[in-house]
């Protein structure tokens, strides 16, 4: 929305149904940090995706396997999360020319494209094929999409993209806050238990018998 901007003397009205748009949706985007579903700093699992998809040289299977004996020496996840913050600045890495590894929370990210970035789609469609809105919960990194220029007229149209963007999230959020209440009352009840980071791999094959929600950004069991 940069044209925006550098027109609105011309045009007023641009300008203000911009700043209105960025209110609320700024509004929307705190109400999903709240629930969990976006996290304003990046998480653990994000920043492994973006250290090895950018650098291609550090598997994530490594970095699974450092964390999991990080946790058995005792570290926390915020001091392991330190560690690969660390090593996504390293500059020693060898890049290549141009990139970088993104460290942005999924918030952050959310905010600065999602005035005409699609998002609703991977929310709704993990393969990005169809436009329905808020056709299931986040999965993965759902945000860990290189954003790329083009030449071409945006398709949609940025204003039909603002809208199914936040109603995408306030839909997804809802619906995670109701199913971490719901796991908190059978946690406390004994009905249920949290599942370790370690144990999760093998958690995801046992069906119905483990539900997932999202609890700062980052998916758990």
């Amino acid at each position: 929305m940069q044209l925006a901007k550098e027109i609105e003397i011309d045009f007023p009205i641009i300008k203000k149904v911009y700043d209105e748009y960025q209110e609320f949706n700024n509004a929307i985007l705190d109400y999903a940090v709240q629930t969990g579903i976006l996290s304003e700093e990046i998480t653990i699992n994000q920043l492994i995706e973006n250290i090895t998809r950018t650098t291609k040289k550090i598997k994530k299977k490594q970095l699974e396997k450092l964390r999991i004996e990080a946790i058995d020496n005792g570290f926390t996840d915020e001091q392991f999360r330190q560690e690969l913050l660390t090593l996504a600045n390293d500059t020693n890495l060898n890049l290549p020319e141009g990139k970088k590894i993104d460290i942005r929370g999924t918030a952050e990210i959310w905010r600065d494209n999602s005035d005409y970035y699609p998002f609703y789609r991977k929310m709704a469609d993990d393969t990005i094929q169809g436009p329905a809105v808020a056709g299931g919960f986040l999965s993965g990194n759902p945000l860990g999409i290189e954003i790329k220029g083009s030449k071409k007229a945006i398709e949609p149209e940025p204003l039909e993209v603002m809208a199914r963007n936040m109603q995408s999230i306030i839909s997804a959020a809802m619906k995670n806050e109701g199913l971490s209440r719901l796991m908190a009352v059978y946690e406390e009840g004994g009905l249920a238990k949290k599942i370790l980071p370690k144990d999760q791999k093998e958690a995801r094959n046992m069906g119905s018998d483990v539900i997932s929600v999202f609890e700062n950004g980052e998916k758990i069991y």
